[in-house]
């Protein structure tokens, strides 16, 4: 994600994993973001898709505390893989690394939208009432990973319209994360309240509002 001023002064290392792709909280030499990916061979698409989504959680400033809203930060990092596999479609097919990987554009796109797809969105979904309905679920972390997917393409929009503003937001997403118990609607406010520009305040309003959440 370039829109994300934190990943140019990140230091990241990639290795590959058995288990379920992750960024370790340990970091290693020089403060180095360890990354690992559970792909293989020339499966390109899916080396983006999971790398975005590990990209997600450092720009979030992700930390060990109270995880019973760990599902929005999990949306987000969807949002992020969504995010950046329309980008590198739409990049390629204009601007490509290399003039003979121009043909393989699409394939970024055709993966994002498959994962859309796969997801199986209810008709007419609706994001507040999905949110209320779920909420003790969701603090629970009772497994509804697929539905992340349903929040961010909901999310995504916004982070298409100022990508800058977005991503650079999400840093501050975790500033405050302790291991106290706090509410979603409390979470979200501190997420704003830790914002040193508006622009990012008003962009976690936005956010807010999404899901009928109204923040002061």
């Amino acid at each position: 994600m370039p829109c994300s001023p934190l990943l140019k002064e990140a230091k990241i290392e990639v290795s590959r994993t058995q288990s379920s792709p992750i960024v370790l909280h340990a970091r290693g030499k020089e403060g180095t973001y360890q990354v690992k990916l559970n792909t293989r061979e020339r499966f390109w698409t899916q080396y983006a898709f999971q790398f975005a989504h590990e990209l997600g959680h450092i720009i979030c400033g992700y930390q060990k505390g109270y995880d019973g809203n760990q599902w929005f930060e999990e949306c987000l990092c969807e949002v992020a893989s969504l995010y950046c596999l329309k980008s590198i479609s739409k990049t390629w097919a204009q601007k490509p690394p290399y003039p003979r990987w121009q043909n393989y554009a699409k394939e970024f796109s055709k993966y994002a939208n498959a994962r859309i797809r796969d997801a199986k969105i209810p008709e007419n979904f609706s994001l507040p009432n999905w949110w209320r309905n779920n909420r003790k679920a969701l603090s629970q972390n009772q497994g509804m990973r697929r539905q992340y997917i349903w929040v961010a393409t909901k999310l995504l929009p916004l982070f298409q319209t100022n990508p800058v503003i977005a991503w650079s937001a999400c840093k501050w997403l975790n500033h405050k994360k302790s291991n106290s118990v706090r509410s979603f609607r409390k979470s979200l406010q501190d997420w704003k309240n830790s914002c040193p520009d508006q622009k990012y305040e008003d962009f976690v309003t936005q956010v807010a509002k999404l899901f009928e959440v109204y923040l002061s």
